[in-house]
């Protein structure tokens, strides 16, 4: 099984292992390289997997977002633009947090270096 490196949805189908091309992920914005999924084992919790992933979204997002005001890094405007760039950062930062996690959780290295 392969899961979504953005939102941990599962690939059960062997198809999306063979071979690299470009996919959509079905549950989130996400697309890439099929060599960008996550193998994860067949038995991977992916109810909790995308617990995990709304938590980072939901409950942590916003206390980074209110460090980063505090920190003077985003303004606590309420004009369209910088709602947009606040929503654009909280989601990359959930992203990126998830990304890092699964790929610690289930590879052998991450970023070279053993796991």
């Amino acid at each position: 099984m392969v899961i979504c490196p953005e939102c941990g949805y599962p690939y059960e189908d062997e198809a999306y292992t063979i071979g690299e091309r470009n996919i959509q992920c079905a549950n989130c914005s996400w697309s890439g390289s099929s060599s960008k999924l996550i193998a994860a084992p067949e038995a991977a919790p992916v109810d909790k997997l995308q617990e995990l992933f709304r938590f980072l979204g939901k409950d942590i997002g916003p206390q980074i977002g209110v460090r980063l005001v505090k920190l003077g890094l985003l303004t606590n405007s309420s004009e369209p633009e910088n709602v947009a760039k606040i929503a654009r950062v909280l989601q990359a930062g959930a992203r990126g947090a998830f990304r890092g996690l699964v790929t610690a959780l289930f590879t052998e290295e991450v970023n070279g270096e053993p796991n």
